[in-house]
């Protein structure tokens, strides 16, 4: 079987082929008309900050799993179309934020939360890494429990999501502060944080 390899995307073919792998396979869960996707093909300003970062997994030199942190500053954040003012909230305690989004997977050979667990794995790090207060991330409540696992906390009510055809929302925040004192680890805790942490060289932009 071959290799998964996990990168921090630096070139620019693999950030248009990560978020291309996004808008897919949005479209194919609902999120996203084809029309939509092909107008918002484009990689935004929150993702271009020297504090932001988009992850990729890649088989065989072809992307399969990517995930992005976007760090907080002037041009705000995604969910602050929804969730400006819980987020404000935060900004508003001096606290350094950045949200969790475009996750998108998309291999039919291997089981999604096996390339899941090593992508949030590179979030979590890299977080702690650029000393992070908070992760936010706007979910789909489907997928609630498997981010209450990770410790994730509600921080506003269920919305209407519009960018993603109105799709419901959820927003949670992760303090990883707190993360790193919490003794009753749990199996998803000690893979992301505990299980072969790593290098922190490969957060170092070129």
């Amino acid at each position: 079987m071959n290799k998964i390899n996990y990168f921090l995307a630096q070139s620019k073919q693999d950030i248009e082929e990560a978020f291309l792998l996004i808008y897919k396979e949005y479209v194919k869960q609902g999120y996203l008309s084809e029309r939509a996707a092909n107008s918002k093909l484009k990689v935004d300003s929150c993702f271009l900050l020297p504090d932001s970062a988009t992850f990729i997994s890649k088989i065989n030199h072809k992307i399969i799993g990517t995930v992005s942190v976007a760090a907080d500053s002037r041009f705000g954040l995604p969910m602050d179309e929804i969730y400006k003012e819980e987020l404000d909230e935060l900004r508003g305690e001096n606290k350094k934020i950045a949200e969790v989004c475009r996750l998108a997977i998309n291999n039919k050979k291997h089981n999604n939360l096996s390339l899941l667990i090593p992508l949030l794995k590179l979030v979590v790090h890299f977080g702690f890494y650029k000393e992070i207060d908070f992760l936010c991330v706007a979910i789909n409540p489907k997928h609630n429990s498997f981010y209450s696992s990770l410790f994730f906390q509600d921080i506003g009510k269920l919305k209407s999501y519009p960018s993603v055809n109105g799709a419901p929302a959820l927003a949670k925040i992760l303090d990883l502060n707190k993360l790193k004192k919490i003794k009753a680890r749990n199996f998803f805790i000690k893979e992301i944080i505990e299980s072969n942490p790593p290098d922190y060289n490969l957060f170092k932009k070129l």
